[in-house]
């Protein structure tokens, strides 16, 4: 009897001390639909990935090429190293917004309604949802593959703001561009590592900015967890549903067509990632 008690206390809690547990998703997800139907949701690819060559745009001890810039189907982006200038200075701004729901917490997520409608891969977005792993989700659908599918990531890891009093999520929308900075957070499974510094600034042209302040260890470095990957870059994706015949269950495939990575030794103090849309 007293094995089984421990078991079964194991069994409840041994989740949160595995940081690559599917338990640690992000919360508020998985929601069913109005019928009762459960949502299972896929994912799937419909194109090929694009990346930027790490050969080409590799940083190491701060030197690297000036700008790399490469042109995809949807965006042209660019990493410039010495990338100073798109580092916009909201901390102690009139008009800033701290985020303490985020700021206080792990693995949460927010939605933040945009002064702007916000031109994403051809579609506006009037809201984006602001997450502690140092990413934007991109779309409406509550699915607990945010990390997969549309994302917008100066710099996807497994964050950790609820480690430090120091550590805020906060943002500066003024109608014509949405400026997002982790400040000082420190990664759940690496808490020697930090603090990180960076911002994604959305420009109402649809322009995206990356912008990166203090970043203490290379990203490449750091590892990727199962349900928790490390990236840096843009997403997007379409949504099917398919209903079950039978069972009460629809499934969500998520065809991710367009995938933009930048190399991660490319992400270091005082660099820049740039997306310019192309004409749709």
């Amino acid at each position: 009897m007293k094995f089984l008690v421990v078991y079964m206390f194991l069994g409840a809690f041994l989740p949160y001390f595995n940081p690559g547990c599917e338990a640690l998703k992000y919360q508020g997800f998985a929601k069913d639909d109005e019928s009762g139907s459960k949502f299972v949701d896929v994912k799937n690819h419909v194109r090929s990935r694009r990346s930027i060559n790490g050969s080409e745009a590799s940083c190491t001890n701060g030197n690297c090429t000036e700008q790399v810039q490469i042109n995809h189907r949807y965006y042209v982006s660019k990493v410039i190293s010495d990338g100073q200038r798109y580092w916009r200075d909201i901390e102690g701004h009139p008009n800033s917004t701290t985020h303490p729901s985020l700021s206080n917490q792990f693995l949460g997520r927010q939605k933040l309604r945009l002064g702007f409608k916000f031109p994403y891969y051809g579609h506006y977005l009037d809201s984006v949802v602001l997450t502690t792993g140092g990413f934007l989700y991109m779309d409406v659908h509550d699915t607990s593959l945010i990390t997969d599918v549309q994302y917008l990531a100066p710099l996807m890891a497994y964050f950790n703001p609820s480690l430090s009093v120091n550590s805020t999520v906060l943002t500066l929308d003024d109608g014509e561009q949405l400026t997002v900075q982790w400040r000082n957070i420190l990664l759940h499974n690496k808490t020697n590592v930090g603090p990180f510094n960076f911002q994604c600034t959305l420009h109402k042209n649809g322009t995206i900015w990356f912008a990166y302040k203090q970043v203490p260890v290379s990203v490449d470095s750091l590892p990727d967890l199962k349900y928790h990957p490390v990236r840096v870059g843009i997403s997007d994706a379409f949504v099917i549903l398919r209903r079950d015949p039978v069972r009460p269950i629809v499934y969500r495939v998520f065809f991710t067509y367009s995938q933009i990575n930048i190399t991660k030794k490319s992400v270091i103090n005082g660099s820049a990632v740039v997306f310019h849309p192309l004409p749709s």
